[in-house]
């Protein structure tokens, strides 16, 4: 029942936007995975890296296995516009890494330096905590959020070039924000090319789609 309201709101949302809204659009529903199809329409395909695959149990239909040191590497680079949003189906919680801080990459960009998105784990004494973060050629911006209960759960990034903002959002939860913007072409999906086999997002992802405005 939850999986058919999910879908429900899902397409309600997509509805309400005309294609010409869409960059790319990933349903992660190919059972078999050696090619991830962009279904914008726009020609942004996917190849599955490292054991990438497809499982039953998506939050629509099937979702993308990224668990491991996964990833999709795009056959072409997108390029961003100065407003765009991404938003995804993460399931949490994310694997388990040995690395202190340990790196989960949702996006990324071509080149060794250039982590763009991801989530970031540090522990210490005193405990551990998660930040998300923003990263580009001037070093990298973190803001502290608290992880969600497990499940699958919408996550969404909004960026603004005009104001020099940054949103992050967990499902319809009130965001969170930090005043500096990152842009450019996108290669790289839930991984890093700094480093392909630390900084997978290691879990499940499902509904990954790019938007050419500003979602607020």
């Amino acid at each position: 029942m939850f999986k058919k309201l999910i879908f429900f709101f899902w397409a309600v949302f997509l509805f309400g936007l005309s294609n010409s809204d869409v960059i790319a659009n990933f349903w992660m529903d190919e059972c078999y995975w050696g090619k991830v199809v962009d279904k914008s329409g726009n020609g942004y395909d996917a190849t599955a890296k490292n054991n990438a695959s497809s499982y039953k149990d998506g939050i629509i239909f099937r979702d993308g296995n990224l668990t491991g040191n996964a990833y999709l590497q795009l056959d072409k680079y997108l390029p961003l516009t100065q407003n765009y949003s991404i938003k995804l189906w993460i399931k949490f919680p994310l694997g388990d890494k040995s690395d202190n801080p340990a790196y989960y990459n949702i996006a990324d960009r071509d080149g060794s330096d250039e982590d763009f998105i991801y989530f970031k784990y540090s522990s210490s004494f005193f405990g551990g905590g998660w930040d998300w973060c923003l990263k580009d050629g001037n070093g990298e911006h973190c803001n502290s959020f608290t992880t969600p209960d497990d499940g699958w759960h919408m996550v969404t990034f909004v960026a603004n070039y005009n104001d020099n903002k940054t949103y992050f959002y967990i499902d319809d939860n009130d965001p969170d924000s930090m005043d500096y913007y990152v842009g450019g072409e996108l290669y790289i999906l839930g991984n890093s090319d700094y480093d392909l086999d630390k900084r997978s997002i290691n879990t499940f992802i499902d509904e990954y789609t790019v938007f050419n405005k500003d979602l607020n």
